[in-house]
């Protein structure tokens, strides 16, 4: 005899099936392996960028921003991010990113994350 409040529950829909509750989880964790900052070393910054005026220095920080999250950018994405003033801008920033394929870097944001994602890869689990 089955007990009516132990009698399975029928599923509504849209509820969450051990299926779905997988895949929420595994894109839970698919967004925990990405690595959402790197360190910032001031010294270096203000030592590389010092002859440099403001908006040339929002601009490269804005590059380097734009290369953290897309990996590499092109000049299509160099000359959206810096509209109207990429003839002014983007020569005195230019000797920051390296150049291959149409594809550009800035070298050492490109160490940067793959130390971290290295590190990250490698730490002890937590307990």
């Amino acid at each position: 005899m089955i007990i009516p409040s132990m009698a399975p529950a029928k599923m509504s829909e849209g509820q969450c099936t051990p299926t779905k509750t997988r895949d929420i989880l595994m894109k839970k964790l698919a967004i925990k392996n990405t690595i959402p900052a790197f360190l910032w070393y001031p010294g270096d910054y203000v030592t590389g960028t010092m002859h440099l005026d403001f908006e040339c220095k929002g601009a490269y920080v804005d590059l380097l921003m734009l290369q953290f999250q897309k990996g590499h950018i092109t000049l299509h994405m160099i000359k959206h991010m810096l509209r109207h003033r990429f003839d002014e801008v983007w020569p005195q920033i230019s000797d920051k990113f390296t150049e291959r394929d149409g594809k550009f870097w800035n070298e050492r944001l490109k160490k940067e994350k793959e130390k971290r994602k290295y590190k990250r890869a490698h730490r002890r689990p937590l307990l």
